[in-house]
């Protein structure tokens, strides 16, 4: 396996071993009592039977070399029996002799084709022999057939390292997004999954800038690579150049008034802002952001009206973002509109049950209604759900940071966001 591959995905079989036995265990494999002892001339049944009981109780024990070599000696003295074969593929593949597993398999297979756990093991053998051309044509069907949880998600993560390693980039990603929909919470998958999408952006990246350096989108990417460097006054100037190829690129306008908003201070920031907003509808009526943006603007400025105009129809343009409904539902309330304020903050917490700002802003709506134990009901979920936040936050601090242990407060303060 070369170092990429490593790097991409560094398996962990030893104690991956005890859950795929359990999965090949129910497609046929290792089975510690097997019945298949006829016409064995090397030695007695009672050998077999002790030789089984060997190699079953170091399976579960976990000492798969042990176990190995009891499968190899049963293996030996009967080399017509199948299951033998496909006991010993397993114990080698756990035991991480993968080309001694892959061989085994194969043999086991030859013996008797309907087996499934030989044809699982080969593929992941193959894979974890370096052998990725001719396992990837394995792992992806038994990839899509696998119902167990543990070899499902073996097969998804040899498919996508051996995707890698042969340049197939198409199933490369196929295969990760199903990882991810198949393992959404999967350390290791997420893990895989950030490498592939990021390897993915950079190699797609350097080629747009080596075919096209002067087109806006080189300059786009320049500058939105410039940004989370920090580097803003040089990612403006990298937006500019953009819109000086084509004013009319939906999006730069928006960004560009983002980053007006970090860098410039006073009212002229400000209004140069509020003008790439406006520019940016101009050319790409159907941006939400900008319409949010402006709004926000409107509120800051007083203006109700203006604000919930603006933020109305944003909520039309994207109708499931939670930030865009609280925001509108603010603007009612600063309008002395409680009643209209409703509608869009009980919609934000049906798009988004655990934002606590967004049940902090219903909770001070339904007290301004009058209706006292909603509002005491919606605090007290904003206050879950803020304390979750924090600990959440608090958690990422310790992982990356090694910050000590503090508990998050046990009564957030209610504030305007």
């Amino acid at each position: 396996m070369t170092e990429r591959q490593f790097r991409k995905c560094s398996l962990r079989y030893f104690g991956l071993g005890a859950a795929l036995i359990a999965t090949a265990a129910a497609a046929g494999a290792p089975q510690a009592e097997s019945s298949h002892r006829a016409g064995s001339a090397a030695r007695s049944n009672a050998d077999l039977q002790a030789l089984e009981t060997q190699a079953g109780k170091a399976m579960r024990a976990g000492d798969f070399v042990a176990a190995a070599a009891a499968f190899e000696k049963l293996a030996r003295a009967d080399p017509r029996v199948a299951q033998f074969r496909s006991n010993l593929c397993v114990a080698r593949y756990s035991a991480k002799q993968f080309p001694q597993a892959a061989a085994a398999c194969r043999k086991a297979l030859a013996l008797d084709p309907s087996l499934e756990a030989p044809r699982y093991f080969l593929a992941l053998s193959l894979a974890e022999s370096g052998q990725c051309s001719q396992a990837l044509p394995r792992l992806v069907p038994l990839f899509h057939s696998a119902r167990q949880s543990p070899m499902k998600r073996q097969l998804g993560l040899d498919g996508v390292n051996c995707a890698s390693a042969t340049g197939h980039i198409g199933q490369e990603t196929a295969l990760t997004d199903e990882l991810i929909r198949a393992f959404p919470d999967d350390p290791e998958v997420l893990y895989v999954a950030s490498h592939v999408y990021s390897d993915l952006a950079a190699s797609t990246s350097e080629r747009l800038l080596a075919v096209a350096p002067g087109s806006f989108q080189a300059h786009e990417f320049n500058a939105e690579a410039l940004e989370v460097e920090g580097k803003l006054s040089d990612a403006e100037a990298e937006y500019r150049k953009a819109l000086e190829i084509d004013p009319s690129a939906p999006n730069i306008h928006y960004r560009l008034g983002k980053l007006l908003l970090l860098t410039s201070s006073g009212d002229a920031g400000y209004q140069a802002a509020k003008v790439q907003f406006e520019k940016e509808l101009r050319v790409n009526p159907s941006s939400a952001a900008a319409d949010y943006q402006l709004g926000l603007m409107a509120w800051r400025a007083r203006d109700w009206n203006g604000a919930i105009k603006r933020l109305r129809r944003a909520a039309q343009l994207d109708p499931d973002s939670s930030r865009i409904l609280v925001a509108l539902g603010k603007a009612y309330l600063s309008a002395g509109q409680a009643a209209s304020a409703l509608h869009p903050l009980e919609a934000a917490v049906r798009a988004s049950p655990s934002d606590a700002t967004a049940h902090y802003e219903l909770g001070m709506v339904f007290l301004h209604l009058g209706r006292k134990q909603e509002a005491d009901r919606e605090l007290a979920l904003y206050r879950r759900f803020f304390k979750a936040e924090q600990a959440k936050k608090m958690k990422v601090r310790r992982g990356f940071q090694g910050e000590p242990h503090q508990a998050p407060a046990d009564k957030p303060p209610l504030r305007e966001q």
